[in-house]
């Protein structure tokens, strides 16, 4: 059978917020791969990008590649369901060779399948019998969360095809995100109220609305109080970039008048900078008070746990979809809207008195 090119509707992410990773790619495609091996989570990726509605795991049979012709040519996930295998690439860069990689994934994949290497077959299906052997209709999706520009995805936003973004702003479609004003605000006045009135901020990318909404409540708070910002507390990194923030700690804390606390972009970079205070033997938040953006798990695992934003990622989900949906049955009646989705200030133990 073929392999089809389908247009769909579009749920357009970005890693501004830190809902995506930007940092190592061998570990972002590693923690999708897992996250794909789980035939729950699969399903449900399943059902989203095919517009179905499967709600037994067991349909899911897992497909996994052992590396036999090469350990290099190996994709995220796939799987199959319902006589389609879906063959999934996770991407942080851009790569113009994805049809031709997705056709050696699949004759990898139907080559280890027509072996039948799993039951200990020696000869497995015979393709040169008179019998007709039957194969699962090959359906390859590549995921891309890199940095780079893409003329494409602004040609799908600008088209008429319905689209809703999630955490990037755009004139011509829905977008929804936390509400980042808010949510700093909280965060801020909090911290404020625990005594602080030096506080860093090492921010996201300069670019990113994300980062501009939250820094400009931080300048906002911080004059409400009538606290002057010191020059050099206001830093730059990566969204879960884990080593440019332990760059930017590192600065911080080597200031002959350093903070007393440090806000991190997100729970992820900020283990960046945590690393960098234990390793200067400092104690939190005893010595040093910090606090993160994001309320990942991770961050409530923390010893002490972590005070933090968390976003409510799960009803940020529900209303892009539902916009979407909405968009898509009753498209004379959309509206281009920016919906704004509250957060909960996670108070943790990060931030101590002064």
């Amino acid at each position: 059978r073929a392999f089809t090119t389908q247009i769909f509707p579009a749920l357009v992410f970005s890693n501004e917020g830190g809902f995506y990773m930007s940092g190592n790619r061998e570990y972002k495609s590693d923690v999708f791969s897992m996250l794909m091996q789980d035939k729950e989570r699969a399903l449900q990726l399943y059902n989203a990008m095919n517009g179905s509605s499967y709600d037994n795991p067991e349909d899911v049979e897992m497909v996994i590649h052992d590396g036999g012709i090469s350990l290099s040519v190996r994709n995220d996930a796939s799987f199959i369901v319902d006589a389609r295998l879906s063959i999934y690439e996770h991407q942080s860069t851009v790569c113009p060779n994805m049809p031709v990689r997705s056709l050696i994934y699949f004759s990898v994949i139907l080559s280890d399948m027509l072996s039948d290497k799993k039951k200990g077959t020696k000869s497995g299906k015979n393709i040169y019998g008179r019998r007709l052997v039957k194969i699962p209709t090959p359906h390859f999706v590549v995921f891309y969360n890199g940095e780079e520009e893409q003329p494409e995805v602004q040609e799908l936003m600008s088209s008429k095809l319905p689209v809703v973004t999630i955490d990037y702003v755009h004139d011509s479609c829905t977008a929804v995100s936390s509400n980042n004003v808010k949510c700093m605000t909280d965060l801020m006045d909090y911290i404020i109220g625990m005594g602080h009135k030096k506080i860093a901020y090492i921010h996201g990318q300069d670019y990113s609305t994300v980062t501009r909404d939250r820094l400009a409540a931080y300048y906002r708070v911080m004059e409400a109080h009538g606290i002057e910002v010191t020059e050099g507390y206001i830093k730059s990194a990566r969204y879960l970039e884990t080593e440019e923030v332990a760059e930017r700690t590192k600065e911080l804390l080597e200031m002959k008048d350093r903070p007393t606390c440090i806000l991190f972009p997100d729970d992820m970079a900020l283990i960046g900078g945590l690393n960098v205070i234990r390793a200067k033997g400092l104690k939190i938040p005893k010595d040093i008070s910090i606090a993160g953006y994001d309320g990942s798990r991770l961050s409530q695992m923390f010893s002490p746990k972590l005070t933090t934003v968390k976003q409510d990622t799960d009803q940020i989900g529900k209303e892009a979809a539902d916009r979407l949906i909405s968009i898509i049955e009753k498209p004379k009646t959309a509206l281009m809207e920016r919906v704004v989705i509250e957060g909960i200030l996670l108070k943790g133990e990060s931030v101590g008195r002064v």
